[in-house]
């Protein structure tokens, strides 16, 4: 794709990622994207074909950022490491991408969504641990990666509602979480 063209896309993706996060797929409007990318409605319809073209790449776009670090090597570390690694890097990423937590609020119902890809992430974790004896064995890995992702997901989705020292109190809610579960799993 031209350079030109990228740009118009890139900048109706940023411009619908906002309004999908904010009014859902069902109360964003392609007139108000449109207004907020800079460009006539018709432009949209050109690139994505419709709305929910334009939702699934807004999700994909999003997808990309929060599972980015999944694909990359693992270094040799004690799975414990391991999982407050994984639970620090998706809080973090996260937390200075406040639409990325509304899209993904909205799109976990979706089975094979990015919730999805991140909660098989960390059961992998889990259970490598388990097999390598350092998480107990009836812990079901299933159950800690849906802790780990609510956790995560549900304080940076109620920080607003949680008072005005929430965004300060970020890294020890993070840090607090991954204590939580690796003490939990351990022997």
């Amino acid at each position: 794709m031209p350079r030109r063209k990228r740009d118009t896309a890139d900048r109706i993706l940023d411009a619908a990622r906002r309004d999908f996060a904010e009014f859902g797929l069902a109360g964003a409007r392609m007139a108000r994207i449109a207004s907020r990318a800079g460009v006539n409605k018709q432009l949209l319809f050109y690139y994505f074909d419709s709305k929910d073209g334009l939702y699934r790449a807004v999700i994909e776009s999003a997808r990309g950022e929060v599972t980015a670090g999944l694909e990359s090597p693992r270094a040799p570390v004690h799975s414990a490491e391991r999982l407050r690694a994984e639970i620090v890097r998706l809080f973090d990423s996260l937390a200075v991408k406040p639409e990325l937590v509304r899209l993904l609020l909205q799109e976990a119902r979706q089975p094979d969504g990015t919730t999805h890809r991140i909660l098989q992430e960390i059961r992998a974790i889990v259970s490598e641990g388990q097999g390598l004896g350092f998480f107990r064995d009836d812990m079901d890995p299933d159950l800690a990666a849906r802790q780990a992702l609510v956790l995560t997901l549900g304080y940076l989705g109620l920080e607003s509602a949680l008072g005005p020292n929430a965004e300060a109190a970020r890294p020890a809610w993070r840090d607090a979480t991954a204590d939580l579960l690796i003490r939990a799993m351990s022997w």
